[in-house]
């Protein structure tokens, strides 16, 4: 009997323990499947969230990822890169979820392409590319795939930035640094 009881009290506290948590892991799967479709609406559910800065471990890593790309698909651009910085600093060594460690660092080079931070863009892209690899590899897919569209993402997203900085904005006209000309097709570079 007194074995019953104390069995019974584990379950009940081993129970309330899980519940703890998964309203807010319902409400992350429920941004998250949200967000292509009606991300105005994972945000607005990502806000809703009581006191996000007391989430610890995964649960604040998986809130700092999504209210990043939820940022980003409602086109509202941030310089900042302390939220997702949480993401990429939780999932930068973890092998067991190459998937939001590959989103993480994308969206990590997103903010970096919104400072202007063409360096610091770069290099973030270049680790998410790495991590799809490992995300393509695991999913059983080639990985080449996820890579090629995280390339094309990097690309697009840099582009513009290498451009600006050639371009005379008033004329849009090619200009060139004093004693720098563009290469001619078939030169060797020097």
């Amino acid at each position: 009997m007194k074995h019953t009881l104390i069995l019974t009290l584990l379950l009940i506290l081993a129970s309330t323990a899980c519940q703890h948590h998964t309203p807010i892991t319902s409400v992350f799967a429920e941004a998250e499947s949200l967000m292509y479709t009606h991300p105005d609406s994972a945000l607005t559910l990502l806000q809703a969230i009581p006191n996000p800065e007391q989430l610890t471990g995964r649960e604040q890593a998986d809130y700092a990822l999504l209210y990043s790309q939820a940022l980003d698909k409602n086109y509202i651009d941030t310089a900042n890169d302390s939220l997702i910085q949480i993401a990429v600093d939780y999932y930068k060594d973890r092998s067991d979820d190459a998937k939001s460690k590959f989103y993480a660092y994308y969206y990590l080079g997103r903010v970096h392409v919104n400072g202007n931070r063409l360096d610091q863009a770069t290099l973030a892209f270049l680790a998410s590319r790495l991590a799809s690899r490992s995300a393509m590899a695991s999913a059983g897919y080639a990985p080449e795939t996820l890579s090629i569209v995280s390339m094309a993402k990097m690309n697009a997203c840099i582009q513009p930035l290498k451009m600006s900085k050639y371009t005379d904005s008033t004329a849009g006209k090619p200009i060139w640094r004093k004693g720098i000309s563009p290469r001619k097709p078939g030169s060797q570079p020097r």
